[in-house]
């Protein structure tokens, strides 16, 4: 894989594109302008498959031609409670933010990652791989106070990240293990996504 390689990303998380850079690609982004909403009695890990492919589909329409077959990354990252039912969202407001992390306090919750890489070579007007994954991970969260997510809450953290904490940010006292990838936590399991790079591009 050569250093500097060019990955569309179809996110407009920040922390992924950081990862990406940090692993040396260049990165370009777009903004894919989907509903995230999941459907009626869809199961977690089917709802982030389906909108890390709705912004690949997306954002792939979008694209002007390039000279050379490119990859494209689509990611959704979802927050899945303790009763491994709800999904927690990106909250809204302090009191969504509130409840949220009081659902998580001293329990284990699971961070769910699909993505998707697409090799695409725009001269031929078609794709040449795909491969789609979704990755888990488990968190435990320490028992948290109400003082302490008050103090929290009131930073600006908590309000674009699932689950409303940032497991790379001021929240990673509050973690008290994490079980798999603490990538994937983050925004994109860089493990998983490496090899199945070097797959797309065999």
């Amino acid at each position: 894989m050569k250093a500097g390689k060019l990955i569309i990303l179809a996110s407009s998380s920040p922390r992924r594109r950081l990862l990406l850079k940090k692993l040396g690609f260049k990165v370009k982004v777009f903004h894919p302008k989907i509903k995230e909403k999941r459907k009626f009695g869809e199961p977690p890990k089917k709802m982030v498959k389906r909108l890390a492919i709705e912004k690949g589909v997306y954002t792939l329409k979008k694209i002007g031609s390039l000279k050379t077959a490119t990859i494209l990354l689509s990611a959704d990252t979802i927050v899945v409670a303790p009763d491994k039912k709800t999904i927690l969202g990106k909250p809204k407001n302090i009191n969504a933010a509130k409840k949220m992390l009081t659902i998580l306090s001293g329990k284990i919750h699971q961070v769910l990652t699909g993505y998707c890489l697409l090799l695409f070579n725009f001269k031929k007007n078609n794709s040449q791989k795909t491969i789609t994954r979704v990755v888990s991970s488990r968190v435990k969260i320490k028992k948290l106070s109400k003082a302490v997510i008050s103090k929290y809450v009131q930073t600006k953290e908590p309000y674009d990240k699932a689950g409303a904490y940032a497991a790379q940010g001021k929240a990673s006292r509050f973690i008290d293990k994490i079980y798999g990838s603490y990538t994937n936590v983050v925004g994109l399991p860089v493990e998983k996504l490496l090899e199945d790079i070097k797959r797309l591009i065999v």
